[in-house]
């Protein structure tokens, strides 16, 4: 979850996209495409029930998929509850970017409330958000319960491996499109490859838990992080531009965009017949970024 201050989720999206392929590729040894190539969902939060559903689906996700029981069991990269107030500091990757090139070795995040939950303190933010994770996590224990199911754990999470398994030979997975999403991926020989896949065992193993995980059948040995499920992915579904928990909140939201849309067709069909002193509504980004078209201000 991220709040576009300065109306740059389109450069940001590009920018993480494009590095994360590259660093994960590179890491991997691996080639082709890495991100799905549709458009990122990009999901407007209208209320405050929208923003604390959202975050407790993103904390809780690794629970959910039958990971961990609790969402700060999980070893990957996860805000835990207990740290939120504090900044915190992540190194520059190793094994992509040059030594002394020109990003940062250390970058800082902190962690801001969410906007709707901004106005209260911190102690009673993270009590609501708390509040609310612990139910979810219950909620889904009650669920393994009832069908039986138990959870695969952070040591075996720590034992998935980036290699394909076949008949207890391991190999490095093919450059093959398969589960594959789309992105721009690095253009390297196979020595550059071989030397910027130096990282850590156990950093490969945080990193490759996010990707889907065979059966839990015979979990004893290291399972491969690329396997597919058997079932299929839903297609053709409906993308969401607007979320909200309370019914105006969203009828409201929705009618922002559909007078942001009128007023965009309306300025580009203007715009395209020539008269480039067209103003055109907040929140434009393509055009104002790389025409210089006029855009109005913020309401």
């Amino acid at each position: 979850m991220a709040t576009d201050v300065l109306g740059n989720a389109p450069e940001f999206c590009r920018w993480l996209f494009e590095f994360t392929a590259k660093c994960l590729n590179a890491h991997w040894g691996r080639w082709e495409d890495l991100w799905a190539s549709e458009q990122p969902s990009i999901v407007r939060l209208a209320d405050e029930q929208a923003q604390l559903a959202k975050a407790v689906y993103t904390l809780t996700n690794p629970v959910a998929a039958g990971l961990v029981t609790e969402h700060h069991h999980w070893p990957g990269v996860i805000s835990l509850l207990a740290r939120m107030a504090r900044p915190r500091v992540y190194k520059r990757p190793v094994g992509f970017f040059r030594e002394n090139g020109p990003l940062p070795r250390h970058a800082t995040l902190t962690i801001a409330p969410l906007p709707a939950l901004a106005h209260a303190s911190q102690d009673e933010y993270l009590a609501t958000l708390r509040t609310a994770v612990v139910a979810r996590e219950t909620e889904l224990a009650r669920e393994r319960q009832r069908a039986g199911r138990s959870v695969l754990g952070r040591r075996q999470v720590l034992r998935q491996s980036a290699v394909i398994v076949h008949g207890g030979m391991s190999h490095p997975p093919a450059p093959a499109r398969a589960r594959s999403c789309r992105g721009p991926t690095p253009n390297v020989g196979a020595q550059q490859v071989a030397r910027r896949a130096s990282a850590s065992s156990r950093s490969r193993a945080v990193l490759t838990a996010s990707f889907e995980l065979l059966p839990l059948q015979g979990r004893e040995r290291s399972q491969s992080a690329f396997s597919s499920p058997g079932s299929s992915e839903p297609r053709r579904h409906r993308s969401p531009r607007v979320a909200g928990g309370n019914k105006w909140a969203r009828i409201e939201a929705l009618a922002r965009l559909r007078s942001f849309l009128a007023g965009y067709r309306e300025a580009w069909l203007q715009w395209r017949a020539g008269a480039r002193g067209v103003v055109f509504p907040f929140g434009t980004y393509g055009l104002r970024v790389y025409a210089g078209v006029c855009c109005a201000q913020a309401p």
